[in-house]
């Protein structure tokens, strides 16, 4: 039963996230080009590159040469968070990659864009780098095609390096054009990354082509990683390349993903180097390697669990994102959409100092999923999908979510923060409904109480009255418990001061008291304190009146000569609480009728006479029988042949 009650309210909450309220367009820009001109988004990215505390959308666009009409289709715009057109710089040529990278450490980020054609058999290239304002910083021509690009500063100098991979040769560029050195390759070169290995001086390049290589600052091969022999040449090319934190050792791991679907781990078994601590030959072996269903579209390397640790997202033409365990071939979690994925992109959407993950589907759909999977919610674009990501591109510290499509669309949509907020407060509605359910009412009253604050702030009644009725039904429960718990905690007192060990009576007593005390529980409070004082009055007989005791609490040293002389106030203290528990007794007692006759009024008239002091009864009268003595209200512990405390 408990079981298909949750799983209904996961249907509840699935329903109430799936909803067109959750964006509203802010603008939107079409690219020049056509589709019969084969005009493509090359590259997408939500950046702050002039350092003004506002992200910018940057646009790559690429198609066919020829006609007059190339530096149309090809070239790259950056816009603000407005959607007006900051700048835009036209390429002459057919553009291949693009990546950003800061050249001058001032926050600022230039755009590299590589471009090529191969004519009469002869490949020619250009490597532009355009400044964050729109204009060209330099640009320079090279004899092959750069299709992978990274850059960085390989050897510790503070000046950048270019890093491109070409059909033919792997080239190390310094930042104004001069090749810096180049390697032959058997195969084309597919991906490019740099990396320090060993937190030495410098950076190692690493290259995929028919194997993965690791060169040294000086274009020495210092080792390799070959591909599996059961994957034909054709299918080997790597996609993406880059560094994980797998094991915290010395060394870092690396992540390849192949064309189609197979993911490697290559772990740096060992490093030997020179004195002067370059690397000279690595060591390198598979720590492991998985195949996923369906061809890999997108990647992405992210912390989901905070344990310093990142796990490994692919998108996959099989509808699906996988979460790998990047210590392991293990999948934490994946997530099936509607449509295959072509782009994950990791982002504090809701400002809680957790990424969550925006997916994008060629479908059209944009997913907002949490760090453990699950499902916050859904838009629907409308058209086909080729990125998306999130982003503060206009300062109000709320994230704006900008998507590409594949016919040259930019869309940039408002993020409601309303409606998040009551998404937010739905999820914790939820998961407070399943704890509830499986009895751990902690945590359900953690999260319903966080449900309800942001109800509260959305004036959202019905949320309001969800989550009180819940807290009040978890408040009864936990009440309930807790006064079971009061009970026993008294009755464990009882049976230890029976037995004479007042140490574990007095701690079981001063437990009870105080979870009687969260309720009000008055009468309970002052049998518990009761009680205390009969212990007290076992373990330090002092406090009886008539024997002198130095006072338990005092820390201070008394002596005969002078000293705190408690004795006066503990015994004032001591008849008070008798005299209390005694006329509390004596009402309850008349209430219930329990002291007979003897202590009750009669009507006038029907009263017995009685005689008078030092006189004989009156004649025919009997003499009132004594009263018996009262059940103790001490705790009702009192045993056969035992006194009450004297006053």
């Amino acid at each position: 039963m408990r079981k298909t009650i949750f799983a209904a309210l996961v249907v509840v909450s699935f329903i109430s996230c799936v909803s067109s309220q959750v964006l509203t367009q802010r603008w939107n820009y079409t690219l020049a080009g056509t589709l019969e001109e084969n005009v493509e988004i090359k590259g997408f990215y939500v950046e702050d590159i002039n350092a003004d505390e506002k992200k910018e959308v940057v646009v790559i666009t690429g198609g066919r040469a020829g006609d007059g009409y190339t530096s149309e289709r090809n070239g790259v715009y950056a816009f603000d968070g407005g959607g007006n057109l900051l700048w835009r710089y036209p390429i002459d040529d057919v553009v291949k990659t693009s990546t950003l990278a800061e050249f001058d450490n001032d926050g600022k980020k230039q755009v590299i864009v590589t471009s090529g054609q191969t004519l009469n058999n002869i490949q020619r290239g250009t490597i532009y780098v355009i400044n964050p304002d729109g204009r060209l910083r330099r640009s320079f021509y090279t004899t092959a095609i750069m299709e992978s690009i990274a850059v960085d500063d390989l050897d510790g100098d503070k000046y950048y390096e270019i890093i491109g991979g070409s059909s033919l040769k792997l080239y190390v560029f310094q930042a104004f054009g001069e090749t810096k050195w180049e390697y032959r390759m058997s195969h084309p070169t597919t991906a490019v990354y740099a990396i320090d290995v060993d937190n030495s001086p410098g950076k190692e390049v690493i290259a995929a082509a028919d194997k993965i290589y690791y060169f040294d600052g000086k274009g020495n091969v210092i080792g390799t990683f070959p591909f599996d022999v059961d994957v034909p040449d054709i299918l080997r090319g790597v996609t993406y390349l880059n560094s994980i934190n797998r094991t915290g050792s010395a060394y870092s791991d690396i992540v390849a993903l192949t064309n189609q679907n197979r993911i490697y781990v290559i772990d740096v078994k060992e490093a030997k180097a020179e004195s002067s601590k370059k690397i000279t030959q690595l060591t390198l072996d598979q720590a492991w390697k998985y195949d996923i269903s369906g061809t890999i579209k997108s990647f992405l390397i992210s912390d989901t669990n905070d344990d310093r640790r990142n796990e490994i997202f692919v998108g996959s033409t099989d509808k699906n994102v996988y979460v790998l365990d990047s210590g392991q071939a293990a999948v934490i979690w994946q997530y099936r959409a509607n449509g295959e994925i072509q782009s994950i992109y990791a982002a504090d959407v809701d400002n809680d100092n957790h990424d969550e993950y925006v997916v994008a589907t060629d479908s059209g759909t944009i997913y907002v999923l949490d760090r453990l999977g699950r499902f916050q919610w859904r838009y629907d674009v409308g058209e086909p999908l080729s990125f998306a990501a999130a982003g503060d591109i206009n300062g109000d510290n709320l994230k704006e979510f900008i998507v590409g499509t594949p016919t040259r669309h930019i869309y940039a949509f408002d993020l409601n923060a309303s409606y998040t907020k009551k998404q937010r407060a739905d999820d914790m509605l939820t998961r407070g409904q399943a704890n509830f359910i499986a009895g751990n009412y902690t945590e359900a009253q953690i999260l319903l109480v966080q449900a309800k604050n942001i109800y509260a702030e959305l004036d959202d009644k019905t949320g309001l009255e969800k989550t009180s009725n819940l807290l009040s039904r978890i408040n009864e429960f936990t009440t309930s418990e807790q006064r079971k718990q009061a009970d026993l905690y008294y009755q464990r007192a009882a049976e230890y001061f029976i037995n004479e060990d007042f140490k574990n009576s007095r701690s079981f007593a001063e437990q009870a008291k105080e979870i009687y005390g969260r309720f009000g529980d008055s009468e309970n409070v002052l049998k518990c304190e009761l009680l205390l004082l009969r212990i007290e009055a076992k373990l330090n007989p002092a406090v009886t009146p008539g024997i002198n005791v130095t006072p338990i609490e005092s820390n201070q040293t008394q002596t005969e000569e002078g000293g705190i002389n408690f004795r006066p106030l503990l015994f004032a203290l001591f008849i008070l609480a008798l005299v209390a528990g005694f006329i509390l007794l004596v009402k309850r007692r008349q209430n219930e009728g329990g002291f007979g006759e003897a202590f009750q009024q009669k009507p006038v008239g029907g009263a017995p006479q009685v005689a008078a002091p030092g006189k004989p009864p009156l004649t025919g009268q009997p003499m009132p029988e004594a009263p018996k003595k009262p059940a103790d209200d001490w705790g009702e512990i009192i045993t056969e042949g035992e006194e009450m405390p004297p006053v």
